[in-house]
């Protein structure tokens, strides 16, 4: 089972705006949902694509007590497998010897390479079939729509070339929702400010598919549309993605 983006601990960046949350609650509550999905998926191996922790070049006080409880917890029930993200500095600090950390740049499963993507892939894997990443967060957006704010997966078909130099064919990027329930998006990206992967990937319009599926299954936009739509500003009559990290 692969997820992405935790960030235990972001209630503790809402302090000084006077927001308190009950912090143990939405631990376990993120616990109790890993637990579930583990028993429903009948497996016992956890890979965690990324920003496992909120802060990002340092640790707070509650990421000290709360991601070591997180892997004890979690490892009562799954091997789990980490592959750091960007806010995950340090993060060596806070896991015990029996979860496997992989390199930032990625692991590959058969032909899928798993990873944050924050950073670019090395050349050695341009024979990969497949990218599952998370790192941006997609969310839904139009005015006026029922759908609004809404957690959305991404799946396009690109040019393997423009992101793996002397590459040949086609290869599936599969964006993940966040996995945290409780923290929303804070500001619209740019296209210098995603993932060096997407980044490539769209300056050189190299994309052959495109889908936006909400995470009951429903296709909210595909085709071309749905790149057009994926850093505009909410236009009144058109949908949007919104994407942060």
């Amino acid at each position: 089972m692969v997820v992405s983006d935790l960030h235990i601990g972001f209630e503790a960046a809402l302090n000084p705006e006077r927001i308190s949350l009950d912090l143990k609650g939405s631990l376990y509550r993120l616990q109790d949902d890993l637990r579930k999905l583990l028993r429903l998926c009948r497996t016992d191996k956890l890979i965690l694509l990324g920003d496992i922790k909120a802060s990002v070049s340092h640790i707070t006080k509650q990421e000290w007590q709360d991601v070591p409880e997180f892997f004890k917890f979690m490892s009562k029930y799954a091997s789990i497998y980490l592959v750091p993200g960007n806010h995950d500095g340090n993060i060596g600090l806070l896991v015990p010897e029996s979860v496997t950390i992989s390199s930032v740049k990625g692991m590959v499963l058969v032909n899928t390479l798993l990873t944050h993507g924050h950073v670019m892939p090395p050349p050695g894997r341009r024979s990969v079939r497949r990218i599952v990443m998370g790192h941006i967060h997609p969310t839904f957006s139009k005015e006026n729509s029922i759908l609004n704010s809404q957690q959305v997966w991404l799946f396009l078909r690109a040019r393997k070339d423009k992101i793996f130099d002397g590459a040949e064919g086609l290869v599936d990027l599969v964006i993940l929702p966040r996995f945290n329930k409780e923290i929303y998006p804070t500001a619209q990206r740019t296209l210098n400010k995603i993932s060096p992967i997407l980044k490539r990937v769209f300056e050189h319009n190299t994309v052959q598919r495109a889908l936006a599926i909400t995470l009951d299954g429903s296709i909210v936009a595909d085709g071309r549309d749905a790149l057009a739509m994926l850093f505009s500003r909410n236009a009144s009559n058109k949908a949007s993605f919104p994407i942060t990290d």
